[in-house]
């Protein structure tokens, strides 16, 4: 199983994924455009259209309740539970999935943190000379 959802047409006329994997169809079977087929689409319920004129229903699956996954690498994971068909799954054409984080945030986050760690530093530094001060002060005999 992937989450890479970008596709292309291999030398046969097969969809595959930039890993060579087959995009399947709602049996199961490798998907294969016809010669020359122009206009791709792809519906929300999975319809794939080329030039208006139906080719294949994509397959839409969900791992079993409490299926248990291991990253292979990138986008792959294996599991040794079966997919179960989605009846209301959705499908939105021209779309990636985008990172669950925002890098311009946590590195606005990160400097955050190590002005805040410098600034506590300082300060720690300022209260250590403070007391060196006060033994040297302390610790003067008088005239």
């Amino acid at each position: 199983m992937t989450r890479a959802g970008a596709f292309l047409r291999d030398a046969e006329g097969q969809v595959v994924n930039a890993a060579g994997e087959f995009l399947l169809d709602s049996g199961g079977a490798p998907i294969l455009l016809p010669p020359g087929s122009v206009d791709i689409a792809i519906s929300s319920d999975g319809t794939m259209t080329a030039a208006g004129d139906p080719i294949a229903q994509l397959g839409i699956f969900a791992p079993a309740p409490g299926a248990s996954f291991e990253r292979e690498d990138g986008v792959r994971f294996r599991s040794d539970q079966p997919f179960e068909p989605l009846i209301d799954g959705r499908i939105m054409q021209g779309q990636l999935e985008g990172a669950n984080v925002s890098a311009v945030g946590e590195m606005t986050r990160m400097i955050e943190v190590q002005r805040a760690y410098e600034f506590s530093q300082a300060l720690k530094e300022r209260e250590d000379e403070r007391q060196r001060s006060v033994v040297r002060t302390l610790g003067q005999a008088p005239q």
